[in-house]
């Protein structure tokens, strides 16, 4: 009799629980950091996409030519390799 009395206080507690929607806060919150990060991921995704990379190896330079500023017309890494090393 006396564990009828205990499960039945627990099993109101539960309900009670429930109806106050704390058990179900912890799959909510967990649901929520899940699309928050999906999202952020997206996002970072679609910017690293839409980067372009500068354009190398133009005019039959092997390295970066500078386009605007007051070092435009420069290039930037220009490789050379030796002769002697082939």
């Amino acid at each position: 009799m006396e564990k009828l009395h205990l499960h039945a206080g627990l099993y109101k507690e539960l309900q009670s629980r429930l109806k106050k929607g704390d058990v179900m806060d912890r799959y909510s919150r967990l649901l929520g950091k899940f699309s928050r990060n999906k999202s952020e991921a997206k996002l970072a995704q679609q910017l690293n996409k839409s980067v372009k990379a500068p354009e190398a190896n133009a005019n039959g330079t092997s390295g970066y030519l500078i386009k605007e500023g007051k070092n435009a017309g420069k290039v930037l890494k220009h490789l050379k390799t030796d002769k002697n090393k082939l």
